[in-house]
């Protein structure tokens, strides 16, 4: 393979595979032979998966590194000013990570391989992924793509093609597990099986959440001072302004960190078929104050409401409290920094004698049984949000990364 880089004082290029490569850095140094690290199929993180080789340049001139390696599997070449990149004669290549490049071109035609592809924020026109027919995630976002084609890559289960010039989307060959695309902009969007998809979309500021199933569970990035992108949520560029979620009926879960850090956020609507709460789910959501939790829920996660410290009430409407996951372990960080002396647990008629005693709920000093009926989530007609949601205009803000100093991840 080779990569064509504009000047840089240094370079970090990732790979993982079998048997040895040979990296000629394209700066007239010696070149440098590495025995690979094999291949983890369990492990598919584009964060993690291989070794890293580094090399620092004094030239002021652009170079073509040559890697030469038989059984390459895995390449990661993200944030190096990459112009061009070749990697047709590497036809074990399981996983591509060349995202925040110059790229203008990606010929991925020998790649029967491929499986993960992350290629966004580089300047593609075209992107042509009809022979990588294992392909299982693929995010080309922030582009100048005009034209997906994706027919072809039935096993394809995560999609993120947003910010680009699209205006339609075919995806009704594909049972798609999750899919960010311009919900802002007019594309025309064929979902077909993927019925259990989940989708999401901002409208002035308020997240709404809509589909059928499991919520995806997100991660913490522990180098997001290299990558400027802390957790995995699609929505992450909008969490400082993000001041309402409406969950739709239908999720079935709260995924791990999906609202942490949304400190904007001043009201969270959870349908009545959400069944679990994730673990971090909202660390630091500071503004909240207060939260429904509807009977359907029966398990929250490990630091959920860690850091809410302005939370003022909790309605727990089920009569059985919700088991704190793993509570002996971190009872005493699932409501942590919380006013357990102030907050007011609100609790069905009947119950409270339970809630005293139950593990990660007996710590609320005033527990009151008000009289909860278990209803059926109910919502306006979606289009009657968006007119009102329309009305609506508020300001985003720059995210203080420092702060996250404090949660014990």
């Amino acid at each position: 393979m080779t990569l064509t880089i504009m000047p840089k004082e240094y370079i970090n290029i990732c790979l993982a595979g079998t048997g040895t490569a040979t990296i000629d850095w394209g700066d007239g140094t010696a070149s440098e032979t590495y025995t690979l690290t094999p291949y983890n199929e369990d492990d598919v993180s584009y964060l993690l998966v291989g070794e890293y080789y580094s090399h620092s340049y004094s030239v002021t001139t652009s170079c073509t590194i040559s890697i030469i390696g038989e059984n390459i599997t895995s390449l990661h070449c993200y944030e190096n000013q990459l112009t061009s990149l070749d990697v047709s004669k590497n036809t074990s290549l399981k996983i591509l990570s060349c995202y925040r490049n110059q790229l203008t071109n990606l010929d991925l035609s020998k790649n029967r391989a491929l499986e993960y592809l992350y290629c966004w924020e580089n300047q593609l026109e075209n992107l042509e992924v009809s022979k990588n027919t294992l392909l299982k995630e693929l995010n080309c976002c922030e582009n100048q793509l005009t034209n997906l084609d994706v027919s072809n890559n039935t096993a394809l289960m995560n999609l993120r093609c947003s910010n680009n010039q699209l205006t339609f989307l075919n995806v009704s060959n594909i049972v798609l597990e999750s899919l960010a695309y311009d919900y802002d902009k007019s594309i025309s969007l064929n979902v077909g099986k993927s019925t259990g998809l989940i989708t999401w979309e901002i409208i002035n500021n308020t997240l709404i959440i809509s589909g059928n199933g499991e919520m995806p569970d997100y991660t913490y990035n522990p180098d997001y001072k290299y990558t400027n992108k802390v957790f995995s949520t699609p929505w992450f560029s909008y969490i400082n302004s993000i001041t309402a979620v409406i969950i739709e009926d239908g999720i079935t879960s709260i995924g791990d960190y999906a609202f942490i850090m949304c400190k904007s956020l001043t009201s969270i609507t959870i349908p009545n078929s959400v069944l679990w709460i994730g673990n971090h789910a909202f660390v630091w959501c500071e503004n909240l104050t207060s939260i429904t939790i509807p009977n359907s829920v029966e398990s929250i996660g490990d630091m959920a409401f860690y850091r809410c410290e302005n939370l003022k009430h909790i309605y727990s409407q089920r009569k059985t409290p919700p088991t704190i996951y793993n509570y002996t372990a971190y009872a005493a960080y699932v409501f942590s920094y919380v006013d357990k002396d102030t907050c007011i647990l609100h609790v069905p008629v009947g119950s409270k004698n339970k809630y005293e005693n139950a593990d990660g709920w007996r710590d609320f000093f005033n527990i009151q049984e008000d009289i909860i009926k278990d209803t059926e989530f109910k919502t306006l007609p979606f289009e009657k949000i968006k007119e009102y949601l329309l009305e609506r205009n508020t300001k985003s803000e720059i995210i203080d990364m420092s702060e996250l100093s404090d949660v014990p991840f």
